[in-house]
């Protein structure tokens, strides 16, 4: 009986230990805001500039367990990235990739923070955004 547990716990060990995190939404918002890249500063000091609200059958795949992360839009898988740095603090999922601007082809570290919990008065369900031209600026969805 122990060597059939054993077994059992064994084979499904990469299933148990896959740290995978699914985001999906059809609208966020667009923002701008100051220099700070902190993610406690954004929420906490507020006051985002909003200017347009976007939609699309957007998903994000957070694969810890693999340090990818992968983008799809409307439906299209865009890119496939890999993890710099993942980290779960609490509810909070923090993923750090390096992507790329579309303009010259530079890289730009973009900041993406996942609400895994169920209350969002606090922190939104999720938060994608980096510095580009001087300023923060990226995507807020704020439930789920």
């Amino acid at each position: 009986m122990r060597i059939t547990i054993l077994l059992f716990v064994l084979c499904n060990a990469p299933t148990i230990l896959s740290q995978k995190f699914e985001v999906t939404f059809n609208q966020c918002s667009h923002f701008k805001k100051g220099k700070s890249l902190n993610y406690e500063n954004l929420i906490q000091k507020g006051g985002f500039k909003l200017d347009q609200d976007q939609n699309g059958q957007n998903m994000y795949v957070f694969d810890l367990t693999n340090q990818e992360a992968l983008f799809y839009y409307r439906g299209n898988l865009v890119r496939k990235i890999v993890i710099k740095k993942s980290v779960i603090e609490g509810n909070l999922v923090k993923v750090e990739v390096d992507d790329c601007d579309i303009n010259d082809g530079s890289t730009i570290p973009v900041y993406c923070v996942l609400n895994i919990g169920n209350d969002f008065s606090v922190y939104p369900y999720f938060m994608l955004y980096y510095r580009f031209e001087g300023k923060v600026e990226g995507n807020v969805v704020y439930e789920k």
